[in-house]
């Protein structure tokens, strides 16, 4: 599924009646605001891209998603809001659409420093 590029904001609370969804959305980038409650309780099986072009991330966007994957660039506001409200994330370019199943497979769990996390399931060296 893929937005317009006319597109510069996603509205509060635009996707968030949707459910069971499985494609890829590529938020084009043109788009610069994700409102909030934009993707709340969005039954997402798939992708989100989101382009290095936003620059604003609405409260609790992607709240009760607990199946999304975020696809962001390195360093973009999208990847900083990821990492600061626990979403997972993957970069744009480093895996592969079939990589991706084996996500589900591993279990992230956070250490006693609470600044790390031990990953099991892994049949391979993640680097």
């Amino acid at each position: 599924m893929n937005l317009p590029g006319t597109c510069y904001k996603i509205g509060d609370y635009a996707f968030s009646a949707l459910c069971n969804v499985s494609n890829e959305l590529i938020i084009p980038s043109s788009v610069e605001e994700i409102g909030d409650y934009s993707f709340y309780g969005y039954g997402y099986n798939g992708d989100l891209v989101i382009s290095d072009n936003v620059v604003s991330i609405g409260n609790y966007a992607f709240s009760n998603c607990q199946k999304l994957i975020l696809t962001v660039e390195p360093g973009s506001y999208a990847h900083n809001y990821a990492k600061t409200n626990s979403i997972p994330y993957i970069f744009n370019g480093c895996i592969t659409k079939e990589e991706t199943d084996q996500i589900e497979k591993l279990t992230f769990a956070l250490n006693e420093d609470s600044k790390s996390y031990s990953v099991t399931g892994c049949d391979q060296q993640i680097s």
